[in-house]
């Protein structure tokens, strides 16, 4: 038998390895294809991962979220604050026209009592179900960043869906704004992503921990930059304006 033809040992599927696999060369190619193997499997597994959380987002074979930016817990706190005011504006209302002296209390005739009692209740669970809506609402708006561009779902209402994509080699400057003292106390903000070559400018609001999201997407955004473009060393500018209204 052949030196070259002796089998010394196997490889982690179970494949031979001959002698003249002993060479430096050809460990160094097997070890390569093994890498790449290895790497090409991650990144399947990252896909596969993404898509389940994210089933709405749309993503090439060899492509993964990296980021998801989230909004603030303050949106919904506004929302439900909005419909608390209702109902108590509400209640009192019927309060006062119920059990008030006045006059209006008096063209009330005692059977539509009922009537009313079950009115309220309607437009009680009308208000709680509309909060409910506006809060998934909210919380359906996504600002994605994948390995190869940054994907914003916006979620105005029912019917009114908007997904805008950008291409990471693409952005220019990003930046966020905290424009008064709420947002300043509370910690979030909106971001904002300039384009190469465009004056469309992207916005995301209500963005929890802005400084750390930007700073966490400016990173990604030049590390694609450098392996795309290697000659180009100007990279998105991380932009602070931090105007207050204090």
């Amino acid at each position: 038998m052949n030196e070259d033809d002796q089998i010394v040992a196997y490889d982690a599927e179970g494949k031979p390895l001959y002698h003249r696999n002993g060479d430096p060369k050809a460990r160094v190619k097997n070890e390569n294809g093994q890498k790449v193997k290895a790497d090409v499997a991650l990144v399947k597994l990252k896909h596969d991962r993404s898509l389940k959380e994210y089933p709405c987002s749309k993503l090439d074979d060899d492509e993964y979220i990296m980021i998801s930016v989230t909004r603030h817990v303050v949106g919904l706190f506004l929302i439900w604050f909005v419909v608390g005011a209702l109902v108590v504006a509400l209640i009192v209302s019927i309060i006062v026209l119920l059990f008030g002296d006045g006059m209006l209390k008096l063209a009330i005739a005692d059977d539509a009592t009922s009537y009313i009692v079950i009115a309220v209740m309607a437009v009680l669970a009308l208000a709680f179900v509309s909060g409910y809506i506006a809060s998934n609402l909210y919380l359906s708006n996504h600002f994605l960043v994948t390995n190869k561009k940054v994907e914003q779902h916006i979620v105005r209402g029912l019917f009114d869906q908007t997904v805008q994509t950008i291409n990471l080699v693409m952005i220019e400057d990003i930046s966020y704004t905290q424009s008064n003292f709420f947002e300043h106390i509370l910690d979030y903000g909106e971001i904002r992503l300039s384009t190469i070559g465009d004056e469309t400018t992207y916005h995301f609001s209500f963005v929890a921990n802005p400084d750390e999201q930007v700073k966490a997407i400016t990173k990604i955004v030049e590390g694609v930059r450098k392996k795309n473009m290697p000659n180009n060393v100007s990279g998105p500018g991380a932009t602070i304006n931090a105007d207050s209204s204090l």
